[in-house]
């Protein structure tokens, strides 16, 4: 349906009546059985009439003015501005607010086959667009054979929060097709809003300053948990953690004093890698004000990211909002958005008591040229955003990302038999790695084993399981100086003697 400029006209409203006008084709007044649902000012809730004629209303008296705000749809290239040109389906929504404060985030949900958004005071349906100044709103007719398609809310994603300045941000979300952003123009110290689809319910607390980057060493640890190569698996990852007692049955940090490490490769091929980020980067938090710890480490697939590698990616994201913005995937986990911030200040390597943990391994010649875990963990960061000729032509660079298994986060030498194109690292150079780190065990993800193995008589532990063999996954834990392997049920094996 393609709605002609004379009749987008504006449906105008005030703070003491549901609806002074509806007009447009299929859009009725209200009188008789078509009442709207939405009474009065203090309506806590809008419902669509069930004739699906498009209704809008205040929720409540504004305490105060919302400055100039505006919504409008992206369709296929085209901007909507006081003029619902959309047919089909619309792909973008944005609020663009003059506050910081959260009160007027935006959320849409589907009701059959109309789209509903709640911004603010206001509750509307399809919204083209909103000047809050004026207090108009134009609306699209959403009901006859052009109506929004059902949603595909396995596309939903979000949110991600492009940092403008160190005060403004940009929050936005994919929502059955609709990208829905806010824009928080005044940020003093934390950024607060909620989520705008699905998470609603969920209050998000972000630093305006960029996320610290903590220490890569950890002596007199209780206890710890490790798991990895999660891509993107969020259920499964969280079941885990629940029956391992890391976190409650609301998905709260429980584990006290405890350490969690993540052993990269949280991204790809599953569909549920931003759930999961910002799951970890909320435990975080939480762990440290319990005095425990989260720590998320890099592996091949986090590089392959942030580095614009996106052969892995689920079709979720390339199909779903890097379609729907035109943000490239690697550009939604850019050093100025939130979630890429934060993974740059992620390490490659940590030390917990005499363990070391590393996403693929070292191979023998890191540990012969005497690069510690520091100096690993510095390059990274200094080169993660390189340019692609630099990391073809620096050597250092080059063999630290390159899949030749010169470099951390591809190695797979630990493993006999399993990785021809890999040499296979000898007991006496495990010895002499582990001589060089002054550790007793290396903890490695990346390369699958049938189960948390012991390798090389303890001194090496594999912990990158199938989960679509065993149906969950398996973490590590160690408590006390004893080592379990935890199965998906919570059940503990003990690894003493194995390997």
């Amino acid at each position: 349906m393609r709605v002609s400029q004379n009749r987008a006209r504006s449906w105008l409203l005030d703070t003491s009546v549901t609806t002074k006008h509806a007009i447009g084709a299929g859009l009725r007044r209200p009188g008789g059985n078509d009442q709207r649902h939405c009474q009065g000012p203090a309506a806590t809730d809008c419902k669509l009439p069930p004739n699906g004629a498009m209704t809008a209303t205040f929720r409540k008296r504004l305490r105060r003015p919302l400055g100039r705000s505006i919504v409008f749809f992206a369709i296929k290239g085209s901007f909507g501005w006081l003029n619902a040109l959309a047919p089909s389906q619309p792909r973008v929504v944005l609020l663009n607010s003059r506050h910081s404060t959260g009160d007027h985030a935006m959320s849409v949900l589907a009701s059959g086959t109309i789209v509903r958004a709640t911004v603010g005071a206001l509750c509307l349906s399809a919204v083209a667009s909103v000047d809050t100044a004026n207090v108009a709103v134009v609306a699209r007719h959403a009901a006859g054979p052009d109506t929004i398609a059902p949603a595909d809310d396995w596309l939903d994603d979000g949110p991600h929060i492009y940092w403008e300045t160190p005060s403004r941000a940009i929050v936005f979300h994919l929502c059955n097709r609709l990208v829905i952003a806010n824009r928080y123009a005044r940020v003093r110290g934390t950024l607060r809003f909620h989520g705008f689809c699905s998470d609603s319910a969920t209050e998000y607390v972000i630093a305006a300053r960029a996320p610290r980057i903590e220490s890569d060493n950890y002596s007199r640890v209780s206890k710890f948990f490790a798991v990895s190569d999660i891509h993107g698996e969020y259920e499964a990852l969280v079941d885990l953690l629940q029956a391992a007692g890391i976190i409650d049955q609301d998905l709260q940090w429980s584990w006290g004093e405890g350490h969690l490490v993540i052993v990269g490769d949280i991204f790809d091929r599953g569909d549920k890698v931003t759930e999961c980020l910002w799951l970890l980067y909320r435990l975080e938090k939480e762990a440290r004000e319990a005095d425990g710890r989260v720590h998320v480490m890099l592996g091949n697939h986090e590089v392959m990211v942030l580095q614009n590698d996106v052969r892995y990616v689920n079709e979720k994201y390339s199909e779903g909002i890097v379609k729907a913005t035109g943000i490239t995937y690697s550009d939604l986990y850019g050093p100025d958005m939130e979630l890429g911030r934060w993974l740059r200040s992620k390490h490659t390597a940590i030390k917990l008591n005499d363990m070391l943990f590393v996403h693929g391994g070292l191979p023998p010649v890191t540990a012969e040229n005497d690069v510690s875990v520091r100096a690993l963990n510095e390059l990274t960061r200094e080169t993660i955003d390189a340019r692609s000729y630099v990391r073809a032509f620096n050597e250092p660079v080059r063999k630290h990302y390159g899949d030749t298994g010169e470099g951390p986060f591809w190695f797979r030498g630990y493993h006999d038999g399993q990785n021809s194109g890999y040499p296979h690292v000898t007991s006496e150079q495990i010895d002499s790695i582990l001589d060089a780190y002054d550790v007793g065990t290396i903890v490695v993800g990346h390369t699958e084993v049938d189960r948390i193995e012991s390798l090389y008589d303890g001194r090496v532990i594999g912990i990158d399981v199938r989960l679509e063999d065993l149906g969950s996954f398996q973490g590590l834990l160690w408590n006390e100086g004893h080592l379990f392997r935890v199965l998906g049920d919570g059940t503990r094996e003990s690894l003493a003697g194995e390997g």
